[in-house]
């Protein structure tokens, strides 16, 4: 997961180089709190399809292995589509949407740039936090 804003470009570099890896990266400017929102979804999701007891292996490391090479590709995608669809299901019960916030944002120079009224603009306050 590559959690941060506008990270599209480097998650196709990275899939490109490395065929076999599934990714989920943003494509727009992404809000923290929504993105943080997000990956927790994501995250307890791998680790609640991430029960199988391993006494050799790190929990960390049996992720890793469960989403790539120690698994066939299948079930590898099957559980980054699972995480995926919770994730996309703690951004929603957060309150957040998703949608550009670029496009409702002002542009470059007007004065809420530099003294944002959040409460009462909503271009200051998107109602998107992330594509």
């Amino acid at each position: 997961v590559l959690n941060s804003c506008c990270s599209l470009e480097i998650g196709e570099m990275l899939v490109r180089a490395l065929p076999r890896v599934a990714l989920v990266c943003w494509s727009t400017l992404t809000e923290d709190t929504a993105a943080r929102a997000f990956l927790v979804g994501f995250m307890n999701k791998m680790v609640e399809l991430d029960a199988a007891p391993s006494p050799v292996a790190p929990k960390c490391l049996r992720l890793y292995l469960w989403a790539g090479a120690g698994r066939d590709a299948s079930s590898g995608l099957d559980l980054v589509k699972s995480a995926f669809k919770a994730g996309c299901a703690a951004f929603t019960a957060g309150g957040y949407a998703f949608g550009d916030p670029n496009n409702f944002l002002h542009p470059s120079g007007h004065p809420h740039w530099r003294q944002p009224e959040f409460k009462t603009c909503p271009h200051c306050s998107p109602p998107v936090q992330g594509q």
